[in-house]
């Protein structure tokens, strides 16, 4: 079971920090060049919502199931995995700011795309510490 968790949790991740990724770094480049008008730009952002959605649900359902089902929190880098855990809520919190419809938000949603960017930072050090914190894991060379 941990196996297919793991498949969708990194299957999750690619998605939700793929699609961050295009819309920062090709999209928003692209739009600003003049490829496209800010209309487009939006409507594309709005394709990604849904599918960034289903993905950071994913993400926090296999994260939970993989946290409590490995005992990693007992580990000797339980101070490394409360940073991750952190820092992803972190990421999950700006992504709701820029997508939720609440009106105290809207100056925030109106240029997004620094906290896009600042979002896009963020997950790319949750997968690192992810990394890191797999590697550990790995027996040793013999």
């Amino acid at each position: 079971m941990n196996a297919i968790m793991l498949f969708f949790h990194l299957l999750a991740v690619i998605t939700v920090v793929g699609g961050v990724h295009f819309l920062a770094v090709v999209a928003l480049p692209w739009s600003k060049k003049g490829g496209g008008s800010e209309e487009a730009l939006k409507g594309l952002r709005r394709g990604f919502r849904n599918i960034i959605w289903i993905g950071l649900v994913l993400l926090v359902a296999s994260g939970a199931h993989l946290l409590f089902s490995t005992g990693v929190m007992h580990g000797e880098h339980a101070g490394l995995l409360v940073a991750k855990i952190l820092l992803a809520l972190v990421v999950i919190a700006i992504s709701l700011a820029l997508s939720l419809p609440y009106p105290p938000l809207a100056s925030l949603q109106a240029k997004p795309w620094t906290l896009m960017r600042i979002n896009l930072l963020l997950a790319l050090i949750v997968i690192a510490l992810g990394a890191y914190l797999s590697a550990s894991h790995l027996p040793p060379k013999p």
